[in-house]
């Protein structure tokens, strides 16, 4: 009996001096990496840009549409593909709260669809910032919120790399990667096949747009040609987020500005299908960029060799755009 209690105790020994050497390690190698979206370009950021004059933070869109090398050589363009408004608003309370950052403006890229409603699939976006669990409050506080059961898989601190594993050992390894830059900003270089790509989703599109039945209705007010009568607006939840990073650049002296960008001949957005939008911002006194119809408004975003797909602009369309949105905030 004492025998096997004696093998139990030198199993469970192991296991935590394994788990726990598996954490030092991997932890060594994120500290190592300046690339890749797995906390590279955190890392990046932090130890060679803590003095920025505007930091953009976004999605996929803010990542290929902003090309901080046009707006001036103190910009950093912090995105991460995919990502919703939750795992933004972590992401800038981990920078405004635990780290050591000089930055005059945050930009943060906006949708009027996620800020009418974010998908409850998306609300998970949060777990991407494990990593902070046991440092930050308010991911935390989150975290336990849409996944109760994190507090018992957090006693283990190898967790937060869970899903990542592979990310971490390949980014650690590898100094650079094609297309890296150290501004932060991703690159889709121009091919051949982006105007096919445009061309074929926009198709895709128009077959959503045309599809009448019952359970198709909304999507259709969203995308098709009649849907300027949908009103949106900014959610509750959109609002606790939004005002919890206003707070934040308030107490840190920091300007905060709120942007949209636009798409590839997607359906105009009237003035009134976004004044609640518009007037949100107002009454918060954020300044809000709203390019979302700039394919309308300006013929260089009307030129098919310029856009990856219809939602993302190629390093041409890029280049274009951060010229344009320089313009803009120079006024400010």
């Amino acid at each position: 009996m004492k025998k096997g209690i004696k093998y139990l105790l030198l199993l469970v020994a192991s296991f935590f001096i394994l788990e726990r050497t598996s954490f030092l390690i991997l932890d060594l190698l994120h500290q190592k990496s300046m690339y890749g979206e797995s906390g590279g370009k955190i890392n990046n950021l932090v130890k060679n840009h803590n003095k920025t004059e505007i930091l953009f933070v976004g999605d996929s869109r803010n990542a290929f549409h902003v090309n901080p090398k046009y707006i001036n050589n103190k910009c950093y363009n912090l995105s991460h593909n995919g990502m919703s408004i939750v795992f933004q608003t972590g992401l800038i309370d981990q920078l405004l709260t635990n780290e050591q950052l000089e930055i005059d403006t945050l930009c943060l890229h906006v949708t009027f669809k996620e800020l009418n409603q974010i998908p409850k699939s998306q609300k998970l976006d949060i777990q991407f910032l494990k990593y902070y669990y046991n440092s930050n409050e308010w991911i935390k506080s989150e975290i336990n919120k849409y996944l109760p059961k994190g507090k018992i898989k957090f006693f283990f601190p190898s967790f937060c790399w869970n899903g990542n594993v592979m990310s971490i050992i390949s980014n650690g390894l590898k100094f650079k990667r094609q297309n890296d830059s150290n501004n932060g900003y991703s690159p889709k270089l121009p091919t051949i096949n982006d105007s096919i790509n445009v061309i074929y989703q926009q198709n895709q599109l128009n077959i959503i747009t045309i599809d009448s039945s019952k359970n198709k209705l909304l999507e259709n007010q969203m995308t098709n040609q009649n849907f300027k009568k949908y009103i949106y607006s900014v959610s509750q939840l959109n609002q606790i987020y939004i005002s919890h990073i206003d707070s934040l650049c308030k107490k840190n002296k920091i300007v905060f500005i709120c942007y949209t960008s636009p798409k590839y001949n997607r359906p105009y957005i009237s003035d009134s299908s976004k004044f609640k939008v518009i007037n949100y911002f107002k009454f918060k006194n954020i300044l809000f960029l709203d390019y979302s119809n700039l394919y309308h408004q300006n013929s260089d975003f009307r030129n098919i060799n310029i856009w990856n797909d219809v939602y993302h602009m190629n390093d041409s369309g890029a280049t274009i755009f951060s010229k344009n949105l320089r313009k803009e905030l120079n006024n400010y």
